[in-house]
């Protein structure tokens, strides 16, 4: 991970909560049911962590970076963010990369390698494959159909 992981860090981290999360549960002693989560992340918190993404997209963005915007643990924080998005923050993050992919892709000047690198992708290859699983079609046919 610390060494450039293709899908980001964020994906990293999300990977090794995860991980941590099935290794309680399996082995884990507990007294009780856990607490069903209520409610999600205030708007404003939202808001907040949206408008972060939104303005930090061409970077990679760490899952302790947007957990420290709200004052939540990382776990808290990436529940809360699920029960109020209806996804992860890693599948927000790159549905946003695409999306923002989409509006660059317009401009015929851009190389995909120049939209790739603009939204945060490693690579022109990365970011094709990408897009073409939430699109269902290559960047380069995107734009020449648009």
């Amino acid at each position: 991970m610390n060494a450039g992981w293709p899908m980001g860090s964020l994906y990293g981290d999300i990977l090794g909560m995860s991980l941590s999360i099935a290794l309680i549960k399996k082995y884990g002693l507990t007294s009780s049911a856990p607490a069903r989560i209520k409610g999600g992340l205030s708007r404003p918190n939202l808001r907040r962590v949206q408008s972060y993404i939104e303005a930090n997209l061409h970077r990679d963005i760490r899952l302790q970076e947007l957990a420290a915007l709200t004052d939540l643990s990382v776990f808290h924080f990436a529940r809360s963010f699920r029960e109020s998005s209806g996804s992860t923050p890693h599948q927000y993050i790159v549905g946003m990369r695409v999306q923002k992919a989409k509006t660059l892709l317009l401009r015929a000047e851009w190389t995909i390698q120049q939209v790739a690198s603009a939204t945060g992708f490693s690579d022109g290859g990365q970011f094709s494959k990408i897009f073409r699983k939430f699109t269902g079609i290559s960047p380069t046919v995107w734009r020449r159909t648009v």
